[in-house]
C-alpha cells in the first residue's frame, strides 16, 4: 500500500489506517470527524478502499452541527456507491447531480415535497447550502414519479436515494440526535393479524412524546405511575365519556396491565391539583405519590405540596383549608402548557402547508355545565334550559374553512371583559403563525370591549351576530319585510362605542327552517350582522354591473348577504367543539375550576393530536384531507381507542422550557387592562 498523502488540512497527527475496513468503518473518533469524510473519500482514487457511505456522511454532519441543507450539500456523491450511470437520464432536466441532492434533502425533511421545490427555487440561503442551482418543485416530482424514463435504464436512482434517506432517519432518530426539520422515520404497514402495530398507534406515540412533556405535574422520580399512565385514565374516561373512576376500573381488564399498574382516580385528581396549591413553583423534597416523610406525624395545610397519602387523609373542609394561588395565575400557569404541547401539534400541521395562504377564524364559547354552589370560583350563569344554573365557559379560537381546522388557543373565562381580552390575545398569537385576514364571531361578543379590542387590529375584516334588543332593529326589519326587501343597513354602535361599523339585517335560513308554518312575527325569523367590513352596493334595490367594477371594488363583496354566507363558515367551529365533546372530553363531576380546566384543555390537545396525525398519514398515502373530515384516515374514536390500548408504557419527563411559544407569549400581555 503506498503511503498515504498528508495535503488533506487537519490529518497532520492522523496516523495511516492499517487496513481497508479500518478506513471504511473507523475509529470511535475517526469518521465522527467530518473533515475525515472528505479525506477518506478523496483516497478511493488512490486505492485506499470505499469511501464513506451517504448514510455515514450525512450522520457525520448533521451530528457535527449542520442543519439539514448544509449536510446534504457537503455530501461526496462517490461513483463506488452512487454511480454517474445512475442520474443521466436526470440530466435532461438540470445538473444530475443537483437533482439528487435537492431530491435527497426532501426525503430527510418533513415538509411535503410541493415547500421543498418552493425553497430550493426561491430561498437563495437553501441554494447554496445545498449546493445547487434554483429548480422547482415539478422537477421533483418528476423524479418521484419517475415517468419520464426509458424502461432499458436499469439503476433506479430514486429507489436508492429513497433507501439511503430512510437508513438516515431511522439511525438518527435511534441515537436520540435532535436534528431541525428531520422527519420522523416510515414503518412498514400493518396488518391486523399480530404482524406488527396500526400506523396510528405509532403516530400517537411520536405525538405523545413531542407534547406530554409540557404538562407538568412537578413529579420526582420516585413516583409509582408513569405521566403516560396517569393520562391514559384520562384518555379512557375521554373515550366513553365516563367518569375517571369507572375508566381506571376498566383498565384492569387490559390483559398487557397488572392492577398495580393502574393508577386510580385519585392519584390523577392529585397531581392535577398540584397546580392551583401554593408552592407549585418550589421545590419539593418529599412529595412523591407514595406520601410525606415517615417523620410527618399529621398532614401539613400550609404552602408545602403534599403528597399523595396526605391528600388521602384530609376532608373537603380541611382542603378548603389549603392555600390556593391566585385564580388567574392557575389558568394562565396551565394555558401555557397547552399552549406549548399543542405548539408542536401546529408545528407539524404548518410543516405540511396547511396553514398557508390567507386564513379565517372564528370565536365561540361552550359550557361545560355545573350543578353546584353558584358562588364556586369560575362558574358563570348560563342558559335556563341547560338543565343546569351555572356552567364553566371556554372561549376558543379556531381555524374555518381549512382542511385541517386546528383550535389554535382557549381559556377559561370569568366575565365578559376576559372575552375581549382573549381576542387581542387570540388574534397576536395566530398572526405569529399565520395570516389572518377575517375573524367570525358569535353574539355573546356583542359588547363594546370587543368591538373595541378587534378595532385595534390592522387589516382585519370582522363580522359578528348582534343582539336583538334595539328598537333600530326592528324598525329595519318591519321596513325590510314591508317592501319585499332582501336586507337592511345602517351605520351603528356598540354602547359609547362611535357608530363607525355597519349593522345589517336579514331573514336567517336557520332560523327559518325552524318554523313549520309562519310564526305570528314575521321579524322571529331574522337575524342582525354588525361588520366592519363595507360592501358595493348603496341599498337592497340596487342593480350592480359585475362587468364594470374597479380593481378595488372586485375586492368587496357586492352586498352584505355575501358576508352572511361567510359567516355560515363560522358555524364550522360549532362542528368541531361537538367533536371536543362527543370524541375527546372525559366526564366530570369536579366543582374545581383547575380540574375542569384540565379536562377541558386536554380534549383540546386531542383533537388537535387527531388533525395531527390524520395530517401525516394523509400525506404518507397521498391523499387530500377535507374540512368536513369525509377523508380523514382517522377517526376521532380512534385516537382516543389507539391512545388507551397502547401496549408501550411511555417514560415522558417534564419540562419547564417554553421557548417554543416565546414569541406567543411575547406577543401578549399576561392579562389584559379589561381583567
Amino acid at each position: 500500500m503506498p503511503e498515504l498523502p498528508r495535503s488533506s488540512p487537519g490529518f497532520e497527527d492522523l496516523d495511516a489506517p492499517e487496513s481497508e475496513g479500518e478506513l471504511l468503518n473507523g475509529t470511535e473518533g475517526d469518521l465522527k470527524n467530518e473533515t475525515l469524510v472528505g479525506y477518506a473519500v478523496d483516497l478511493v482514487s488512490l486505492g485506499y478502499g470505499v469511501p464513506p457511505t451517504i448514510q455515514e456522511q450525512l450522520s457525520v454532519h448533521l451530528t457535527a452541527g449542520d442543519d439539514l441543507a448544509e449536510a446534504v450539500g457537503k455530501i461526496r456523491l462517490d461513483p463506488r456507491h452512487f454511480p454517474s450511470t445512475a442520474m443521466e437520464e436526470w440530466g435532461g432536466y438540470t445538473n444530475s447531480e443537483d437533482m439528487a441532492r435537492g431530491y435527497l434533502y426532501y426525503l430527510l425533511h418533513e415538509d411535503k415535497l410541493s415547500r421543498i421545490g418552493d425553497r430550493i427555487k426561491n430561498r437563495a440561503q437553501i441554494q447554496d447550502k445545498l449546493g445547487v442551482e434554483p429548480f422547482s418543485a415539478s422537477t421533483l416530482r418528476r423524479i418521484e414519479k419517475e415517468d419520464y424514463l426509458e424502461d432499458s435504464w436499469k439503476h433506479d436512482a430514486e429507489e436508492r436515494l429513497r433507501e439511503v434517506a430512510e437508513a438516515a432517519v431511522h439511525e438518527l432518530h435511534d441515537s436520540d440526535v435532535e436534528i431541525a426539520d428531520l422527519r420522523d422515520p416510515e414503518y412498514p404497514e400493518t396488518v391486523s393479524d399480530g404482524e406488527g402495530e396500526y400506523p396510528l398507534t405509532l403516530i400517537l406515540r411520536d405525538l405523545r412524546k413531542k407534547t406530554y412533556p409540557y404538562i407538568r405535574f412537578n413529579r420526582d422520580k420516585s413516583v409509582t405511575h408513569s405521566k403516560d399512565m396517569l393520562l391514559r385514565v384520562l384518555a379512557s374516561a375521554a373515550r366513553d365519556y365516563v367518569h375517571l373512576t369507572t375508566a381506571a376500573d376498566g383498565l384492569k381488564y387490559k390483559h398487557w396491565l397488572n392492577e398495580e399498574d393502574i393508577p386510580s382516580r385519585w392519584t390523577l385528581g392529585y397531581h392535577l391539583r398540584k397546580v392551583a396549591l401554593e408552592g407549585w413553583d418550589e421545590d419539593t423534597e418529599a412529595v412523591t405519590e407514595e406520601g410525606a416523610d415517615d417523620g410527618e406525624e399529621e398532614p401539613d395545610t400550609g404552602a408545602r405540596q403534599l403528597g399523595l397519602d396526605e391528600f388521602d387523609d384530609l376532608d373537603e373542609d380541611d382542603v378548603e383549608d389549603l392555600e390556593f394561588r391566585n385564580f388567574y395565575e392557575v389558568i394562565e400557569d396551565i394555558r401555557d402548557m397547552f399552549l406549548a404541547a399543542n405548539q408542536e401539534l401546529h408545528n407539524i400541521i404548518a410543516g405540511y402547508g396547511y396553514y398557508d395562504g390567507q386564513n379565517s377564524v372564528a370565536f365561540d364559547t361552550t359550557d361545560v355545565l355545573f350543578r353546584g354552589d353558584p358562588e364556586t370560583l369560575g362558574a358563570r350563569g348560563t342558559k335556563a334550559t341547560r338543565n343546569a344554573s351555572h356552567a364553566w365557559q371556554f372561549i376558543s379560537c379556531s381555524l374555518v374553512g381549512a382542511d385541517a381546522p386546528a383550535i389554535l388557543i382557549s381559556e377559561l373565562v370569568k366575565n365578559s371583559g376576559d372575552k375581549a381580552a382573549f381576542l387581542k390575545r387570540a388574534l397576536w398569537m395566530a398572526d405569529t403563525m399565520m395570516d389572518v385576514n377575517r375573524a367570525y364571531l358569535d353574539s355573546g361578543f356583542y359588547n363594546e370591549d370587543s368591538v373595541r379590542a378587534l378595532s385595534e387590529i390592522d387589516g382585519l375584516g370582522w363580522v359578528m351576530q348582534a343582539k336583538q334588543s334595539a328598537d333600530k332593529l326592528d324598525e329595519m326589519m318591519d321596513y325590510a319585510i314591508e317592501n319585499e326587501q332582501d336586507w337592511q343597513a345602517t351605520k351603528w354602535g356598540v354602547s359609547d362605542f362611535p357608530p363607525r361599523h355597519n349593522l345589517f339585517v336579514m331573514e336567517s335560513e336557520k332560523k327559518s327552517k325552524l318554523y313549520k308554518k309562519e310564526p305570528d312575527d314575521p321579524k322571529d325569523k331574522w337575524i342582525a350582522f354588525y361588520t366592519n367590513i363595507d360592501w358595493i352596493a348603496d341599498n337592497p334595490d340596487e342593480e350592480i354591473d359585475s362587468d364594470n367594477l374597479t380593481e378595488e371594488q372586485r375586492e368587496k363583496p357586492l352586498t352584505p348577504l355575501e358576508l352572511a354566507e361567510d359567516f355560515r363558515m363560522r358555524w364550522g367551529i360549532e362542528t368541531g367543539y361537538r367533536k371536543v365533546k362527543e370524541d375527546f372530553l372525559a366526564k366530570s363531576r369536579s366543582t374545581r375550576y383547575y380540574i375542569r380546566v384540565y379536562v377541558f384543555y386536554f380534549a383540546v390537545l386531542w383533537y388537535n393530536m387527531w388533525l395531527a396525525a390524520n395530517v401525516k398519514r394523509a400525506d404518507k398515502l397521498g391523499i387530500d384531507l377535507s374540512d368536513d373530515d369525509v377523508n380523514y384516515p382517522f377517526r376521532g374514536p380512534e385516537v382516543m381507542r389507539a391512545i388507551e390500548e397502547d401496549p408501550v408504557d411511555l417514560e415522558i419527563g417534564e419540562t419547564e422550557d417554553l421557548s417554543v411559544i416565546d414569541d406567543k407569549l411575547e406577543s401578549f400581555d399576561s392579562w389584559s387592562e379589561f381583567r
